[in-house]
């Protein structure tokens, strides 16, 4: 297999867990990061938002594995959102301060992300 569509297949797998981890249990996956749904408008945005949009970019990447172009699009996606996740998230650590382990976590994993995916762009097959 190659090294795009591992990668590719790897982030769909883990966005379309997250996603149905959401979308199943909302309450216990938002405890994670410190998030309180105070009401059940809150608890259906974050099935929506965290569990809706995570689990259609998974399909998309899977739809994304069928052409080069395909895969070079994908890759862009996640190249773009990893970076804009990454930006907010370094902000938000700066403006918001605190022991923030989670989001050092987050952080170093959309960072890692982010870095190879503009790597796998620049790559032939």
């Amino acid at each position: 297999m190659r090294v795009k569509q591992a990668f590719l297949i790897l982030q769909a797998v883990a966005l379309l867990g997250f996603g149905l981890a959401y979308l199943i249990v909302p309450l216990q996956m938002a405890e994670l990061s410190g998030m309180g749904l105070l009401t059940s408008a809150a608890v259906t945005d974050v099935r929506a938002y965290y569990g809706g949009l995570e689990i259609g970019l998974a399909v998309y990447l899977l739809l994304s594995l069928k052409s080069e172009a395909d895969r070079f699009n994908a890759l862009r996606l996640l190249g773009i959102a990893y970076f804009a996740m990454f930006g907010a998230r370094l902000a938000g650590i700066f403006i918001d301060g605190g022991e923030q382990q989670f989001n050092y976590i987050a952080l170093g994993l959309e960072g890692v992300s982010l870095v190879l995916a503009v790597f796998l762009m620049g790559r032939r097959g």
